[in-house]
């Protein structure tokens, strides 16, 4: 469960930490967001047009580290496994959670003032497992980045401990992605 204020109270601070340090804004986003809200992982990505990938921009703690010193990006073609369930949020536009002890992945239609869940599929085989990079990450949303109607890029949220969310909560996290994007457009 997330604690909706604890989001709320994030997204109100935003604009003060990109005034605050405009240099390090995203890598501030992450590294707050993860404290706040007690998240193992919190990484930004943006698609890069010219290259057609998501190039991995700020995230929290040694991951991010590593990200950032291989210039980490996934192409938005790959189909492997290792790309998960970013890619199809990417591509599509749409929320994608992932339950590792349930063995579901959920995907989640953005309308303007909610969201619905618009299919969901059981993981039957080892072709979908968590990243080597994040063995810990129990539960997963990747929430699409929109600028003036146009996906810009994902924001990843990987919790290390198994969660459950109403589609309430994730309206929040999405409100939440769609304010940071407008900070960075």
């Amino acid at each position: 469960m997330i604690d909706t204020q604890k989001v709320q109270a994030i997204q109100n601070n935003i604009l003060d930490l990109k005034k605050s340090s405009s240099d390090n804004f995203l890598g501030l986003f992450a590294e707050t967001t993860a404290n706040i809200l007690s998240i193992y992982f919190v990484g930004v990505y943006f698609i890069d047009e010219t290259e057609k990938s998501l190039v991995f921009r700020a995230g929290n703690g040694l991951v991010a580290e590593k990200f950032l010193s291989r210039n980490y990006k996934i192409l938005l073609s790959e189909n492997s496994t290792y790309a998960g369930q970013i890619i199809p949020a990417a591509r599509n536009g749409e929320i994608r959670l992932v339950d590792w002890f349930g063995k579901k992945i959920s995907a989640y239609q953005i309308h303007k003032n909610h969201i619905a869940k618009s299919k969901s599929e059981v993981i039957h085989d080892n072709k979908y497992f968590c990243s080597p990079n994040l063995p810990e990450s129990c539960t997963e949303i990747y929430l699409p980045l929109y600028a003036q109607g146009k996906i810009i890029g994902i924001l990843e949220l990987n919790f290390n401990v198994k969660l459950t969310f109403s589609e309430d909560e994730i309206f929040v996290l999405q409100l939440l992605a769609n304010h940071l994007a407008e900070l960075i457009d």
